[in-house]
């Protein structure tokens, strides 16, 4: 949309996402075919978070393009959730990411839900992400 000049869409300024690189994306597929045994879920740890609003700015950049915003769709959420509630007594922390196994761990390395909004970065930190990848346009 910012390539084609716009109108660039927001569903909803304040919604949050997991930002996940193509490297961080083919090092978690490695991993976990290397590490992973039957009904595990590995799920990478610290990711950053970015408002979609944010998102939207930093595309933009200077350009002089106009936005509007068309709502949350049926089915989404606000927020990313990677890792549930009642999933955090099945977890547990290995080498950078979140293994979620199949049964209840003695000391589950999580105590709350993993979601986009408890991680989100400065605008300024998003702008230095997508240059240092090769993402704006």
């Amino acid at each position: 949309q910012v390539r084609q000049g716009g109108p660039v869409t927001i569903t909803h300024p304040k919604m949050t996402r997991f930002l996940l690189t193509i490297d961080q994306a083919v090092d978690a597929i490695f991993t976990a075919l290397k590490y992973a045994k039957r009904g595990e879920v590995f799920v990478p740890r610290n990711l950053p978070a970015a408002y979609v609003g944010d998102i939207a700015a930093v595309m933009i950049g200077d350009r002089q393009l106009d936005t509007r915003i068309v709502g949350v769709r049926p089915g989404e959420k606000m927020d990313e959730t990677l890792i549930a509630l009642e999933e955090t007594f099945r977890t547990v922390a290995m080498d950078g990411y979140y293994v979620v196994t199949p049964t209840r761990q003695a000391e589950p390395a999580l105590t709350a839900n993993y979601i986009s909004s408890d991680y989100v970065i400065s605008r300024e930190a998003l702008a230095a992400l997508f240059e240092r990848e090769g993402l704006l346009p």
